[in-house]
């Protein structure tokens, strides 16, 4: 099996994981302060076990290290917002708004890092970008489901929304220094490590910055649980992505990725009713459409 297959079926792998990282929110007794942090701490200590396990560990500084770390503070930021777009608007439809980051992820690993260079491989270009496009397509079909009822409700809409949309920049940006680092650290653990310390400083900040550690502390451990959860479920699935894009590159891994679109709306339809189905079966129909046929696109974007 050559490497791009292989990076292709580890990008789907981190799909399925993708999908559900966020699950654990709600039900969630945690604010929006406390959840990141436990969250945090859920993701380092994942990260810190299977570089251990791999041994993989390295105590000494290496080229790239502070890109790694940089790349942990600008996801964190992002993951913090889409912590409490879930809370405010549901799993269902933040997820699609987020994953508007596939786009922009595809663009910059095909032609900032020149993997599918558009003079060079025009035809494999435009399957990645609209494979991509086709995946978050998905996000302007959800929204149609999301009729508020009031003012009130119209406005912790648009909160949610553009909660969303800054994690879609995020999402996107922290691709570039980690994938930086990968090109001059030893490891994929050695990147992702130190991307957890970054993840870990921001997402500690509001609660440090609100006086909200005290109550972060005094929380159950039932609810600090589900914040591990979700941690240890996006280091696993981030493992398995980097992995991928370390054998096959940015722009397909990144965009195949994007298929945990598809799962999270399963998921949020039919386990948490955030949809109701008969009633927007078309706009459900045609985004899960969208994002299968965007993934078929991607996957034959590098042959």
């Amino acid at each position: 099996m050559d490497n791009p297959t292989q990076g292709v079926l580890l990008a789907l792998a981190s799909a399925f994981v993708f999908a559900f990282y966020m699950a654990p929110r709600k039900g969630s007794l945690l604010n929006d302060f406390q959840f990141p942090a436990s969250m945090a701490l859920g993701i380092l200590l994942t990260m810190a076990l299977a570089t251990l396990l791999a041994r993989q560990f390295i105590l000494k500084p290496f080229p790239g290290q502070f890109h790694a770390f940089l790349g942990g503070l600008i996801w964190g930021t992002g993951t913090a917002a889409f912590a409490a777009s879930v809370r405010i608007i549901g799993l269902a439809r933040s997820t699609p708004i987020k994953d508007a980051s596939i786009v922009l992820g595809v663009l910059l690993g095909a032609i900032f890092f020149q993997e599918i260079p558009p003079s060079d491989k025009p035809l494999q270009f435009l399957a990645a970008l609209l494979g991509s496009t086709l995946i978050v397509s998905a996000a302007l079909l959800l929204q149609l489901t999301l009729v508020p009822a009031s003012a009130q409700e119209k406005k912790l809409k648009s909160v949610g929304i553009s909660l969303a949309l800054i994690t879609c920049v995020a999402h996107a940006l922290y691709l570039l220094p980690t994938r930086m680092s990968l090109a001059l650290a030893p490891s994929v653990f050695a990147v992702l490590l130190n991307q957890s310390l970054g993840i870990l400083t921001v997402m500690f900040l509001p609660s440090i910055l609100t006086g909200e550690v005290l109550n972060w502390f005094r929380q159950p451990l039932a609810a600090h649980s589900r914040a591990w959860l979700s941690g240890s479920l996006w280091a696993s699935g981030q493992m398995l992505l980097w992995f991928a894009i370390r054998k096959a590159g940015v722009a397909v891994p990144w965009g195949i990725a994007g298929l945990n679109n598809v799962m999270a709306i399963a998921y949020g339809i039919v386990v948490f009713k955030e949809i109701h189905v008969g009633r927007h079966r078309r706009e459900v129909v045609l985004g899960l459409l969208s994002c299968l046929l965007g993934t078929f696109l991607l996957t034959i974007a590098r042959r």
